[in-house]
């Protein structure tokens, strides 16, 4: 293992998810002097459901396409992999496109809830948009081209912050904060199309395949489908509870805090993954056990120094982290659910990386019951805290549920550790869909 390129690509990648966690929170303080914490919160809600939707219907190729696919590149098959995962995500993102469009009918004619034309068409393009996206992102991170793929994470996060403030300046509503997102995500892949030959090859052979990397992205990444719904409810389901107690404002009120304190949290933790993952599941294609328990340490001590850092610049800074980055209607109880927040994330942070390394034995289904107790636990003590302690609650109960989904985790890679020696190697390779 190269120590040299772990700093230089560590230092690269890090600075690119800093540039990009600055511009997302100059974005929060952008969006939160524009819009009310009314059409904030619910923007968010949408972009969130929609979130889990992509994550339903496609994390499972992509997650595939990480895992394997250096080993289509070793048999010379690497485009034809890209090629399988692009075709089967654009599929299961149509079939999620026509569900949605059923809902949203029935919500209409129901007298619940209608949403203008535009917003819908710019939420179906966005769902379009990142999918292809992902996928290619996905591509460029198992190349190990972390420099192409952090400036283009840049350069998409200044795309989203321009072409969302030039429609909210139109007018301050849900359908215009839409509107600027889908059209940064297009631009986002026009630009993928233009600069990436794979990509564009991808689209003109969508009929091909590969056959048997097809079948593998489906036994891998079947177990995806439940655990994006679990890490949903585990990281998300406060604001939804937030929101269904106390109102859209009150959501908020509390998503821009959380997302201030989060957005570094997470960033700073997609940087070490981007670099460790894939030399993680390289090792592990290889059979090189040293190699990947190396990884896997120095990837666990470098989140848990990053992360404390986070937490020490809330603890110290937040006040004035506050007044500078949200409007004036935003800053009540912001620090303290920023702290709480930080806290949290630090504790998923390190859980990520369990869970990645009991990806890299295959156990992938093995990850759908500590997922399931932690989205559980968040619903739960969101009901409890909320009710107590109000938008504070909702951070205390995140808090509280990424502590009780990591000791379950933990628990679970101990025990797969424990009976790895006995394992066969197609057992070591792919698990099915199991929490036994």
């Amino acid at each position: 293992m190269n120590v040299g390129y772990f700093f230089r690509t560590g230092m690269l990648v890090m600075a690119a998810q800093c540039a990009v966690a600055l511009l997302g929170i100059i974005s929060l303080r952008v969006y939160t002097s524009l819009v009310t914490p009314t059409v904030f919160g619910e923007t968010n809600l949408i972009l969130s459901a929609l979130g889990l939707g992509l994550q339903l219907f496609v994390a499972g190729f992509t997650a595939a396409q990480l895992r394997f696919h250096t080993e289509s590149e070793a048999l010379g098959q690497a485009d034809a992999f890209t090629r399988d995962t692009l075709r089967l995500a654009l599929r299961s993102v149509t079939l999620l496109v026509v569900l949605l469009l059923i809902v949203l009918s029935a919500l209409g004619a129901l007298g619940i809830r209608h949403y203008s034309p535009v917003a819908v068409v710019a939420g179906i393009v966005w769902l379009f948009a990142m999918t292809v996206r992902n996928v290619f992102i996905g591509r460029l991170q198992a190349l190990r081209q972390q420099r192409f793929s952090a400036g283009l994470q840049c350069l998409e996060a200044v795309l989203l912050l321009a072409a969302t403030y030039v429609a909210l300046r139109v007018t301050a509503s849900l359908t215009a904060f839409m509107l600027g997102q889908a059209l940064a995500m297009g631009a986002v892949v026009v630009l993928l199309l233009v600069t990436q030959p794979a990509a564009r090859a991808a689209f003109r052979h969508l009929q091909g395949s590969t056959g048997g990397f097809g079948a593998k992205a489906w036994a891998y990444g079947a177990p995806f489908a439940p655990m994006s719904v679990l890490t949903w409810f585990a990281n998300l389901g406060d604001r939804y509870m937030l929101g269904a107690l106390l109102g859209a404002g009150a959501a908020g009120r509390y998503i821009a805090p959380f997302s201030i304190a989060s957005r570094g949290m997470v960033l700073g933790n997609s940087a070490l993954t981007d670099v460790f993952r894939p030399v993680l599941f390289d090792a592990e294609n290889r059979r090189d056990a040293r190699a990947a328990r190396k990884a896997f340490r120095l990837w666990l001590l470098a989140s848990l120094l990053v992360s404390f850092a986070g937490v020490l610049v809330v603890y110290f800074l937040g006040t004035w982290i506050a007044g500078w980055l949200l409007a004036p209607e935003y800053r009540l109880g912001a620090v303290s659910i920023m702290l709480w927040v930080s806290v949290g994330y630090t504790v998923a942070g390190l859980t990520q990386i369990v869970e990645c390394r009991l990806m890299s034995f295959g156990h992938t289904g093995r990850l759908l019951l500590p997922m399931a107790l932690g989205a559980l636990a968040n619903l739960v003590f969101s009901v409890l805290l909320i009710r107590s302690n109000g938008i504070i609650g909702a951070a205390q109960a995140t808090c509280a549920s990424f502590v009780f989904q990591s000791l379950a985790t933990v628990a679970f890679l101990v025990h797969a550790q424990v009976r790895r020696p006995t394992a066969s190697a197609e057992e070591s390779t792919i698990e099915a869909a199991s929490i036994s």
